[in-house]
């Protein structure tokens, strides 16, 4: 049977439609296309290829891990004595800024050393370092400062 020229532009128009969707005459709806299941493994293998990876903190060559092997770091001090507790053994300094470590404030800090404690008082200009290590951290080398000028 002959098609008359209305029906084969319909015809025409159908297989377009059709072919745009990415099926085939007969093919049913929602088939996916090749090309999305192709990106999908694409995706997927490159989501499983990111989660394998190790994270770069890890991965650290050692001689940037060495300076924590080296022993405790040390930063000098400045400030002025506001207490002193021999029973805690601490002493809290109101100190100016430590460069590269901490702000200026008033905190306690420990001593190993109790006898460091001995000739101090409140309102004496001391200098001293700060030591810390992945114990904790605490003064030592306390000397009172000549009074600033």
């Amino acid at each position: 049977m002959k098609l008359g020229a209305r029906e084969q532009r319909q015809e025409q128009r159908t297989q377009q439609r059709a072919d745009y969707r990415g099926r085939q005459k007969g093919q049913p709806k929602g088939q996916p296309k090749g090309w999305i299941l192709s990106m999908a493994a694409v995706s997927l293998l490159l989501w499983l290829g990111a989660c394998s990876s190790q994270p770069a903190q890890e991965t650290q060559p050692a001689e940037q891990a060495a300076p924590a092997a080296e022993g405790p770091q040390r930063h000098d001090l400045r400030g002025k004595v506001v207490s002193v507790d021999k029973a805690a053994k601490s002493v809290t300094v109101d100190h100016e800024e430590i460069p590269g470590f901490m702000g200026a404030m008033a905190m306690p800090y420990p001593v190993k050393d109790e006898a460091l404690l001995d000739n101090l008082s409140a309102g004496d200009p001391v200098t001293a370092e700060v030591v810390v290590d992945p114990s904790g951290m605490w003064l030592e080398n306390i000397v009172k400062a000549p009074p600033a000028q």
